[in-house]
């Protein structure tokens, strides 16, 4: 069952990376900066050459499902520069035809005007002209594209005296183009279901195999590979995690025992209301609580006890070991953080269950045969209330990695979480994407993990098998 949850996953994965924001080859060419080339029919090999090594020439998935109207090769059209705007664009109107016609005769606009000598390129309204028709071309969306339309269109009575016959010829065209475009409406029979089966060649199966290798691409912000800016990373948030999971069970497996053989006292009844607070109070606020508290001296220097927020001064030419020992002091807060507010609703659920249980029959009768308090309730009662908490237990690690994030931005830690939130910041999808799989994989592994671990402790279930 893993691997068809993974494949799974990671359909979703990819369609959502797909429907992203940004362009990817832009993306690219920023970074291996690529200049802007004065000569436009460059640009566009620049641009073609990317989209070929990206694979954007080739479907997205093994089949698709779309009205018979759709061409067959539309996804060729992510080569171009203006690709996304023209599916864009036909998804809505479903003419192609109205599509290219438009966009011919803007191109055909922008060499009219670019055939004229310089000096009457520069005067009105050749300039305001040109620039509205550039943005028009280049919108990234349908909403862009209708506000760039209407401004090409407000400049009419401006410029249409003063434009030639062939601009002026060209500029209506566009004008009327756009109207026929929106007017267009297709047939019923266009609109019926078709099924395009592709193979192997199409660019999820290319990721995926890339994926499977633990090649995620390169980021877009420095250019490194994404699986070693990850695991950089995920060191740090390991190790503080690692250390809040330890004190969480510390923290809540005694308490919890504690509250729940005691039940009646009122030290008992306070320590669960303590419970209750902690854990009812948003984690972001109690980790914004102890930054203020015990980081500076903002409310008291007697309470100024640990370092500051981040993970101290480390170089990369640092060993690990070296890198840890400085690093180590500052984890200690949020590792404590965590592991209590955590470790609030771990105790609070082991109470309830262990009370679930000793208000079963079997607790008096073991009672009634002399058998210590203390002993029926460490022996018995203890381990049957734990049972139900297994998988909980196990697939808090991996939620954990998840919630990291609010974690290390409060305390400027450079882990997993942080890494999610910058790229989140700098439409770094590539790591994005790649963080949300490792997190899907590590919790789906973690709850069959879980479920071994129950049906191990558990005689029923491996009875019944």
């Amino acid at each position: 069952m893993v691997f068809p949850v993974i494949f799974l996953l990671a359909i979703l994965i990819f369609f959502l990376s797909d429907i992203a924001p940004g362009d990817k080859v832009e993306d690219y060419l920023d970074l291996n900066g690529v200049t802007i080339r004065a000569d436009e029919q460059l640009q566009k090999q620049d641009y073609i050459a990317v989209a070929k090594s990206l694979d954007l020439d080739l479907p997205s998935f093994y089949f698709s499902v779309t009205p018979r109207v759709y061409p067959d090769t539309l996804y060729k059209l992510n080569l171009y520069p203006t690709g996304k705007l023209k599916q864009s664009l036909f998804k809505k109107y479903l003419s192609m035809g109205k599509i290219d016609s438009l966009f011919f005769n803007l191109e055909s606009l922008l060499g009219s005007i670019a055939m004229l000598n310089d000096s009457l390129r520069r005067k009105e309204p050749y300039p305001a002209l040109k620039t509205a028709v550039l943005t028009l071309r280049n919108s990234n969306s349908q909403e862009e594209f209708k506000q760039s339309f209407d401004k090409l269109k407000s400049l009419k009575e401006s410029i249409k005296a003063d434009l030639p016959g062939k601009t002026s010829e060209l500029y209506e065209r566009i004008i009327s183009s756009y109207s026929l475009l929106e007017s267009s409406r297709p047939s019923l029979s266009g609109l019926l279901p078709k099924v395009s089966f592709y193979g192997t060649k199409n660019r999820f199966h290319r990721w995926f195999g890339k994926v499977l290798r633990l090649d995620f691409g390169t980021s877009i912000v420095d250019g490194r590979k994404v699986f070693s800016k990850i695991l950089k990373s995920l060191k740090w948030t390991l190790l503080y995690i690692l250390i809040a999971y330890i004190l969480t069970f510390a923290l809540a497996i005694p308490l919890g025992i504690y509250t729940a053989a005691n039940a009646k006292k009122k030290f008992s009844k306070l320590l669960n209301l303590i419970f209750v607070a902690f854990h009812s109070m948003p984690l972001f606020w109690l980790a914004t609580l102890a930054v203020l508290l015990f980081t500076t001296s903002e409310v008291s220097s007697a309470l100024n006890i640990f370092p500051s927020i981040g993970i101290g001064e480390i170089d990369s030419d640092m060993g690990l070991s070296r890198q840890l020992s400085i690093a180590a002091p500052h984890l200690i807060l949020p590792s404590l953080v965590v592991a209590i507010h955590s470790g609030a609703y771990l105790g609070t659920l082991i109470r309830r269950n262990m009370l679930d249980e000793m208000r079963k029959k079997y607790f008096l009768a073991l009672l009634s045969r002399g058998i210590p308090r203390k002993k029926v309730i460490m022996k018995h009662i203890f381990p049957n209330s734990i049972l139900p908490l297994i998988t909980l237990l196990v697939v808090s690690l991996p939620a954990s990695l998840a919630g990291s994030v609010i974690t290390e931005v409060i305390f400027n830690i450079p882990g997993m979480g942080r890494l999610l939130y910058d790229s989140i910041l700098h439409y770094d999808w590539n790591i994005v994407f790649a963080i949300v799989l490792l997190i899907g994989f590590a919790t789906y592994i973690a709850y069959i993990f879980g479920d071994v671990l129950y049906r191990y402790f558990n005689p029923k279930i491996r009875l019944g098998q």
